[in-house]
């Protein structure tokens, strides 16, 4: 996402505390079996990485889902530069659990008007949830 999509949505380069806490608080909610609880919400990228050859999980905020066809939109809130994202440009996803169920994904990047449009599709409808990753 490019430095004007960034601050035509308030968004920071760098995660806030609270942002943070919520992100590593969700891989332990699915170690657990609870990533059903958080729907289509939230989901759980299983990625290999790309120098280590080593699997790693990092979860991800939705926000598009499309129940018809299962399509997840997730963004690098923090740019393009983050280790999951270098990862999966590097090479497929390896799995994806979202909403209790397991599989592994058919992965697309947006381009930018896709991704803006996404963006700001989720802002209007979340303007609370998008400020969580402002602070």
């Amino acid at each position: 996402m490019s430095a004007t999509t960034h601050r035509l949505l308030g968004l920071r380069r760098k995660p806030g505390s609270i942002a943070l806490t919520i992100f590593r608080l969700m891989p332990l909610m699915y170690r657990l079996h609870l990533g059903r609880l958080l729907g289509h919400t939230f989901l759980l990228l299983t990625h290999r990485g790309r120098k280590s050859g080593r699997l790693h999980q990092t979860a991800l905020k939705v926000i598009g889902y499309d129940r018809g066809t299962g399509e997840a939109i997730v963004f690098s809130m923090y740019g393009s530069g983050t280790d999951w994202m270098r990862n999966i440009l590097a090479a497929p996803a390896v799995s994806i659990q979202i909403a209790g169920r397991t599989f592994a994904p058919s992965q697309r990047f947006l381009n930018e008007d896709e991704a803006l449009e996404a963006a700001l599709t989720f802002r209007g409808q979340h303007p609370r949830q998008l400020r969580l990753f402002r602070t």
